[in-house]
């Protein structure tokens, strides 16, 4: 069986590592950049059997992308967010399933009035697919069915390097289009049941973790909290999402944002948010050990009896296979879900919600076979 994976960048990469390591599945890629394709190569070189690369541009390539969809059942899409929406379509198109990273609000639900169409099709789409969108809001709304009644839901997701450095005490392991992206647009939340758009990098908390993490600091961030918000309105009270940071992060952000420097005004030919990117991309530390950390807390009546669950991870980087922490926590989500929709776990056609749509026992089952189980503690 084939499949196809969109992007050989990091996130691509540790996509593909997990199939490798859990399915028989033929992988295609498509990557137009000739230093990734060179570095799959290398890197992949004992699965030379089970891959190909195919060195494609998804703008200009149209065709030769459909024909590989034609004899592929399931696509991941691993590159910038907004190819989603029409990846979507040619999937749908050619009856291919498909799941993306996601990460942008306006983008799914645009994915999502196309349920339709890909019930007619019978196909699968899931968007959202990653680490938050994704796994954590599978975990959370999983935490949530365990309650007769919830009161709140807070989620707290954040990458983090092991050794922070420079003023950011951040390094690179995903998108930096996507991590502006997070600072710029509004955080969908519920408040007092109702949903309720509040501006990310606000309403800064600090949060404590054991050593040697220590401090910490969380914000709101735009696309965590995925569809949770729709789907719980009016059914919990309190519910939102914020990324977690080094203290100070926040404060640096909020200064590009202040003064302008994240904006789509133009420059001579780039814009001010482009040239920062670029900036970013060139001068934030990259391949150096990483974790990740995600607190769940949920509170409310499980029998009548008020009742607090705290779901927390603390991932750490594969040093021996080379994996990122991010590139765990957030590729090997999609990997599972994709090979649960290959295995017949989850049948239904349509543009799909992760966090109802996939089976949590067999996803929670799934994590800790990849060594990600969250330390659960229960108090009143």
């Amino acid at each position: 069986m084939e499949i196809i994976i969109f992007g050989g960048g990091m996130m691509g990469e540790a996509i593909a590592f997990d199939l490798f390591n859990h399915s028989d599945y033929f992988i295609n890629f498509v990557e137009n950049s000739s230093h990734r394709i060179k570095f799959l190569k290398t890197r992949f070189s004992k699965f030379n059997d089970k891959f190909t690369i195919h060195a494609l541009d998804i703008t200009n390539d149209i065709s030769s992308i459909t024909e590989l969809l034609n004899k592929s059942k399931l696509a991941f899409g691993a590159i910038d967010y907004k190819f989603n929406l029409e990846l979507t379509k040619l999937c749908i198109k050619t009856k291919t399933h498909f799941l993306d990273l996601g990460g942008n609000n306006s983008v799914v639900k645009k994915q999502h009035e196309l349920n339709n169409l890909a019930k007619n099709s019978q196909v699968i789409i899931v968007p959202d697919c990653g680490l938050a969108p994704g796994m954590a809001n599978i975990i959370a709304s999983g935490i949530i069915s365990l309650f007769d009644s919830v009161n709140s839901c807070h989620i707290r997701v954040g990458g983090l390097p092991q050794s922070p450095k420079g003023i950011l005490k951040y390094q690179q392991v995903f998108s930096i289009r996507g991590l502006t992206n997070e600072y710029i647009e509004e955080s969908v939340i519920l408040k007092n049941a109702k949903i309720t758009k509040v501006p990310s990098l606000t309403e800064v908390e600090k949060l404590q973790f054991k050593d040697p993490i220590g401090e910490l600091e969380a914000f709101h961030t735009s696309g965590g909290s995925s569809s949770l918000p729709n789907l719980f309105q009016n059914k919990i009270n309190d519910l939102n999402y914020k990324t977690i940071r080094y203290p100070g992060h926040a404060k640096f952000f909020q200064f590009l944002q202040e003064y302008e420097l994240l904006s789509e005004q133009k420059i001579n030919e780039f814009t001010y948010r482009e040239i920062i990117e670029k900036q970013l991309s060139k001068l934030l530390p990259k391949n150096t050990p990483d974790l990740v950390i995600v607190r769940i807390i949920v509170e409310g009546l499980i029998r009548d009896k008020p009742t607090k669950h705290q779901w927390e991870l603390i991932d750490y980087m594969d040093e021996v296979n080379q994996i990122t922490s991010m590139g765990r926590t957030t590729a090997y989500p999609i990997s599972i879900i994709a090979q649960m929709i290959l295995e017949k776990n989850i049948t239904k056609y349509g543009v799909l919600y992760g966090e109802v749509d996939v089976p949590f026992d067999i996803f929670l089952s799934e994590m800790k076979k990849r060594n990600m189980d969250f330390d659960i503690i229960i108090s009143d």
